[in-house]
Order: C-alpha cells, then structure tokens, then sequence
C-alpha cells in the first residue's frame, strides 16, 4: 500500500504490516528508513531503479533528482517557451509545480495563451497551414511562420515544377506514337488519351499553382501567427521527400556525364594507340631497332 500527497509524490509504502517512511527533498531525492520497493516516488512519476532517474515525456528527457536538473536540453530553449536555463526543471519552482512532459512549466503556460486554429482560420490563415492530428478534435495551437517554413516551402515549389516537367513530357512522347493514342481510346473511349492528359497536367499545374501561393504567404507573414505542429512536420516530409528526389536526378546526371566523359576518353586513347602502331617502323637487319 502506498501514500502519497497531493502530488502523488510518495510518503510511505506499507508491507506485510511494516510501514516504510519516505521522505524527499524540493527536486525529488528520495531517502527512507528501509530500501523503497515501489518505482512510484516524486511526483508520482516512474524511478529508474538503477539510478533513480525519471524519464519524463514517455522517455523525452531523463530528470536526475540528485542534480536537480534535467540531463539533457529543452527543444523549446533558450528563446522559445523552455525558457533560458535548457536544463532547469520547474523553472526552479519545483514546490509548486510539477513537470511530467519534461518541458518546462514556464512553457506550458505560454502554450496556453497561445494562438489557436480557431484564430489562425479567422486571420485567412490557409487551411494547409492549419493541419491537425486526426485524433485531436478540438482546436490546435498555432506557432509563427518562421524562415525555416518558408525554405521548405521554396523547395516544395522546385519540385512541383519538376512534377509538372515530368508530366508534360511524359504525355508528350506517349503522343508523339499514333499507336499509344488509338489503343487508349480504344480502351477507354474515343478522346479519353487528350482528357487524361490534360487532367493529369491540369493537376500538376494547380499544385504548383498552390505551392506558389503558400509560399508567397509564409514569406510576407514570417514572425506572424501562421502553422499548426503538425502542419510544419507534413511540410517538413515533403520537403525532403522532394530534396531526395533532386538529389538522385542530379547523382544520375553526374553518372551520365562522368560515362560520356570516360567512353570520350577510351576513344581518344584508342586512336592515339593506332596512331602509335602505325607509326612504329620494324627492323631485321641488326641495325639495334629490332
């Protein structure tokens, strides 16, 4: 049996008639009379046995009680919500405060007082922006546009682009062959090969069209109220999605041009070697070239 305060941080633990004091210091060091069995001790939080650690946040960031201090930074510090100290807990009010998600407390509160989706979707805010897990139903904080969101963006543009290049391309030499034409129409019906083709293209054009336009919004709105959590890591995906795609076509490029440039190379050498041969003049008179 356990008791704890209001808190949940562990007072006693009761076995087999034995009641063992526990008693902790502000951060959580814990100290008792006997060895504590229960892994449940400041703030209700899970111990690790060996050291005593807490990894808070479902394992975000190990909080070392003894140190009375985090072992590793706050992603939101030491200019966003963390606030300075990127290893503080409770911004040094442990007393009053408790920090399970192992962000600071100083954060939590500001998040708070954030902007909402409600808000961003009132200040015309794109509703690509405003993206939310499909297990939140209410409203999700929204964070400023920031320049990292705006290269991101760019990048998505480039690819779109390159979308739209493949595409065109693509229907264009399938109707550079009569034949690829006639079987599509004869399978599908007669002009299905011109609608497929201008829908597809039609697609990519308004793709582009609205990477353009959201990027041209996150560039004049940086600073402002702007983009869910979720919204930036969808965008962050398809930006390197579309950078990985880049980076193979120019690898395969280079492949190309580095092949040219070695059978240009082997060509060369060939007819150096001829030239060489032809040019050697044989002896058998022990004249000393033989």
């Amino acid at each position: 049996m356990l008791l704890g305060d209001h808190k949940n941080t562990l007072l006693s633990e009761a076995s087999n008639g034995v009641v063992n004091q526990v008693a902790h210091t502000a951060y959580g060091h814990a100290s008792a009379q006997q060895p504590i069995s229960t892994q449940l001790h400041y703030n209700g939080q899970f111990s690790e046995p060996q050291t005593g650690w807490q990894l808070l946040g479902n394992g975000y960031r190990a909080y070392n009680p003894r140190l009375m201090k985090f072992l590793s930074p706050d992603s939101l510090s030491p200019f966003g919500e963390g606030g300075v100290n990127r290893y503080a807990y409770c911004e040094g009010e442990p007393v009053l405060s408790a920090d399970p998600d192992g962000h600071s407390v100083f954060g939590n509160i500001l998040r708070m007082f954030r902007p909402t989706t409600i808000q961003a979707a009132n200040a015309k805010v794109p509703n690509a922006f405003l993206q939310k897990p499909e297990s939140k139903t209410g409203p999700a904080s929204v964070r400023p546009i920031q320049h990292k969101d705006v290269g991101r963006l760019k990048t998505v543009v480039r690819g779109r682009e390159s979308e739209l290049k493949n595409v065109v391309e693509k229907w264009g030499e399938w109707s550079r062959t009569p034949s690829n034409e006639q079987g599509y129409d004869r399978q599908y019906g007669v002009g299905s090969f011109r609608r497929a083709a201008n829908r597809e293209i039609g697609e990519a054009e308004d793709n582009l069209k609205y990477s353009q336009y959201l990027k041209g919004w996150a560039r004049d709105n940086v600073g402002k109220i702007g983009i869910t959590k979720e919204a930036s890591k969808t965008l962050k995906a398809i930006a390197n999605e579309f950078k990985a795609s880049a980076d193979k076509v120019r690898q395969e490029q280079q492949q190309q041009y580095l092949y040219k440039q070695q059978v240009q190379f082997d060509k060369q050498n060939l007819g150096a070697n001829k030239n060489v041969r032809r040019n050697v003049v044989k002896s058998y008179l022990g004249d000393g070239r033989s």
